[in-house]
C-alpha cells in the first residue's frame, strides 16, 4: 500500500502532506522496538507510525487520568489534565485518518472513549468508543485465526459491551453477522450469543444450547446465563455434570445456587471449601467475587466480599 493511499481527506479533515505518514513496517522501526519493550506487540507489518502514535500518547493519557481521578504524586508540576486530554484525543484521531487500517489507531481512540464514559457515562461518548472498537475488530478479522485472542476477541468484546449498553442489538446482528464463514467466528460465537442474552434478546437461549453441544466442557457462559434469570435448577445441574476446575469462585458458585434452592447444610460446606483456599486471600487482601453470587440476606456469605459483575458498563445517563 502506497502513503497516498492511506491518506483520506475529507471536508473536516485537510489533507496530510504524505512525507508525515511513516508506513515502515513496525519489525523495522528501531523506535517502535525500543518502546514495546514489556508491551503488545502489533500485527505482523503495521506502521511504524500508527505504533508510535499510540504508544507515545499512552503516558500522558494516563497521567491526565490520574490527576483527574486522584491526588497527583508529590512534586508533580500542575497542569490541566482536561488540556492534555484534548491533546491525546487529537492525536489518535489524527492516526486514523493518517493510518486507517491500522488496528492500534483506532483501539487507541476506542479506548479513549471508553475511558471517559466511565467517568461521566454520555451516549455519545460509548457511541464513539464502540465505532472505534468495530473498526478495529473488522479489521482483525482476516486474522484472527493466528492472533484472534490479542487482538480480535478485545476489541470485539469491548464492542459488544458497549452496544448492551446502548441497546443496540441491530448493530450487533450487523457486525457478528460478517464472522460468520470466517476463522474469527470461533471467537465471535459466544461473544455474539452472551450479548445476546444481556440484552435479553430470544435467540439467546437456543444459541447457548447449540454452543453449549458442540463445546460441552465449556458451559460458564450459560451457567450465568442461568443464574442472572433465576434459572438456579437448570445451572446446577449444569454445574455438577462436570468437574470443578479448582478456582475458589468455583465454590461459591456453587454454594450460592444451593442456598438459592434452600439446601443450606450443602451451601455452608462450599462456602467453607471457599474460605480453607489460600488463593482469595493473599497478602491478607480478599479479592472480591462477582455480585451475581451475591445472596441477599445471607448469613452463610458473612465475611465476604461482592464486586459489580465485570460485564456490564452503566447505562447511559443522557
Amino acid at each position: 500500500m502506497t502513503v497516498q493511499a492511506c491518506i483520506h481527506p475529507s471536508s473536516e479533515r485537510p489533507a496530510v502532506p504524505a512525507e508525515q505518514v511513516d508506513m515502515t513496517p513496525w519489525e523495522e522501526s528501531a523506535e517502535v522496538r525500543e518502546l514495546l519493550v514489556g508491551t503488545f506487540a502489533p500485527g505482523e507489518g503495521e506502521p511504524a507510525g500508527a505504533v508510535l502514535i499510540y504508544l507515545k500518547t499512552q503516558d500522558p493519557f494516563y497521567r491526565a487520568w490520574s490527576r483527574i481521578d486522584g491526588t497527583p504524586p508529590e512534586g508533580e508540576p500542575d497542569f490541566d489534565p482536561h488540556a492534555l486530554l484534548d491533546e491525546v484525543l487529537r492525536a489518535r484521531r489524527r492516526a486514523t485518518v493518517l493510518y486507517p487500517m491500522s488496528r492500534h489507531a483506532w483501539q487507541g481512540v476506542g479506548e479513549f472513549f471508553w475511558r471517559r464514559y466511565y467517568w461521566r457515562p454520555r451516549r455519545a461518548d460509548l457511541r464513539e468508543a464502540v465505532t472505534a472498537y468495530l473498526r478495529a475488530a473488522e479489521l482483525v478479522i482476516p486474522y484472527a485465526s493466528a492472533n484472534g485472542d490479542r487482538d480480535f476477541q478485545s476489541a470485539a468484546t469491548y464492542a459488544a459491551l458497549g452496544l448492551v449498553a446502548l441497546s443496540d442489538t441491530a448493530t450487533l446482528d450487523v457486525f457478528f453477522a460478517k464472522t460468520k464463514g470466517t476463522e474469527a467466528w470461533v471467537l465471535a460465537r459466544e461473544i455474539y450469543v452472551v450479548a445476546l442474552g444481556r440484552l435479553d434478546d430470544p435467540r439467546a437461549d437456543a444459541m447457548f444450547r447449540e454452543l453449549l453441544a458442540e463445546h460441552p466442557q465449556y458451559p460458564w457462559s450459560y451457567i450465568e446465563y442461568l443464574i442472572d434469570r433465576g434459572r438456579y435448577e437448570e445451572a446446577l445441574r449444569l454445574i455438577d455434570g462436570r468437574p470443578l476446575r479448582g478456582y475458589p469462585t468455583d465454590h461459591v458458585r456453587r454454594g450460592s445456587l444451593l442456598e438459592r434452592l434452600g439446601r443450606f447444610s450443602e451451601a455452608e460446606a462450599e462456602y467453607q471449601k471457599y474460605r480453607a483456599d489460600p488463593q482469595p486471600f493473599l497478602g491478607g487482601y480478599i479479592f472480591p467475587l462477582p455480585k451475581r453470587y451475591r445472596v441477599p440476606g445471607s448469613t452463610l456469605q458473612t465475611g465476604m466480599k461482592f464486586r459489580p459483575d465485570s460485564d456490564a458498563l452503566p447505562k447511559p445517563q443522557d
